[in-house]
Formats: structure tokens, C-alpha cells, sequence
């Protein structure tokens, strides 16, 4: 099977994505990725490659690290950061799912793939790799437009539900997700029996 696989986070977004894709590397699937480009040579040091994907996070984060004394201050601005970013996101995750069989994500690229996926005629999946406030970034009415100008970009009808509703969404955070897992207290590599393999 052909993947892509796409996260537009900080590192900790992307280690799990990366882990994931090594898995169906592993299995012989093919793999397609794509991550911000200060990701790159962590993903590349972990033996796989990848496509720039959005702006470059931690470069934006050291710019503004005790600039920001109120950050309702500065929602305007992140606003028309995500105006500008959004059709070339757009752009690089339509190529990059060209021919895969699956289109996997992370829940702030939700709305974006799910356009993709629905150009493509393939499922989308969601990965979640801790449990996800109410409030999501679909939500916001920016966001919104954007994705409708997508669509038309695409060529696709206007949405009759949010987008990325339809999304499976994978979400490791229970027992039957992580057999180790234990909700109260650290669990140990080694605790209880392995189903993976």
C-alpha cells in the first residue's frame, strides 16, 4: 500500500508520525512524508525522508518567546499566518497524496486533508496522540473560508458538513491502544504481557 503521511507540529507532533512511518516502511509499504522543515534531520536521523511541509515553526516560536505578554493580543496576526500558510499546505499535500492508498494526519491539518482526500477518492485517518480538546482549530471561522477556497480550488462541491468529520481517527490513548498504558501512575517498558509486533 502507498501512504502519505503529513504534520504540520512541533517535534513532538511529528516523532509519532515518524514512528508510524517507519512501522509501515518496516512492513513494505510505501511511504510518503511530509513535515515542517525544522523536522527534517530529526526525520531524516531516524532513516526516512521527507518533503518540507509549512513554515518553519521553532524559527516563529524563537522569535516570539517573551515578546507576548498577552496572546489574545496576537490572535489577528497567527490568523493571517494561517491565511497565508493554508494554500501551501494546500498545495504540497495534494502532491504528496497523489496516488497513495491512505492519507494520514494530524488533527490541525484535519479540514486541509480531508479536501485532499475527498479530490483523491482515498480514505483519511487521524492520528491523535493525546486526547484533543473540544475546541479545534476547524472550528475557527478563518479556517473555514480557507478550506472552502480549497475546495473550489479543487474542484470540489461546496461541503455540506465540517470537513474531516468522516475522518477515522486513530487515538492511542487508551488500554486497547497501548496495552502498557495505565491512566493513573507511570507504566514501565516490560509491564505485562506484548501484543505488538
Amino acid at each position: 500500500m502507498k501512504f502519505a503521511l503529513a504534520c504540520v507540529g512541533s517535534r513532538g507532533d511529528v516523532e509519532p508520525f515518524a514512528a508510524v512511518g517507519r512501522e509501515l516502511l518496516r512492513r513494505g509499504h510505501d511511504v510518503r512524508m511530509a513535515f515542517p522543515p525544522n523536522t527534517l534531520g530529526f526525520v531524516e536521523s531516524a532513516g526516512l525522508a521527507a518533503v518540507a511541509y509549512g513554515p518553519d515553526w521553532r524559527a516563529a516560536q524563537d522569535r516570539d518567546v517573551g515578546q507576548i505578554r498577552n496572546p489574545v493580543s496576537v490572535l489577528g496576526e497567527i490568523m493571517e499566518q494561517v491565511s497565508q500558510v493554508w494554500p501551501q499546505l494546500g498545495t504540497t499535500l495534494t502532491a504528496l497524496a497523489d496516488g497513495a492508498d491512505l492519507l494520514l494526519t494530524e488533527v490541525s491539518s484535519q479540514g486541509l486533508a480531508a479536501n485532499v482526500a475527498e479530490y483523491y477518492g482515498i480514505p483519511l485517518a487521524t492520528l491523535r496522540f493525546f486526547p484533543a480538546p473540544d475546541a479545534e482549530p476547524d472550528d475557527w471561522r478563518v479556517v473555514t473560508e480557507l478550506q472552502d477556497a480549497q475546495r473550489r480550488a479543487l474542484g470540489l462541491p461546496p461541503a455540506t458538513e465540517r470537513s474531516g468529520q468522516q475522518a477515522l481517527e486513530i487515538q492511542p490513548t487508551t488500554s486497547s491502544g497501548f496495552p502498557r498504558w495505565q491512566p493513573h501512575g507511570p507504566s514501565r517498558a516490560g509491564d505485562g504481557p506484548s501484543s505488538a509486533r
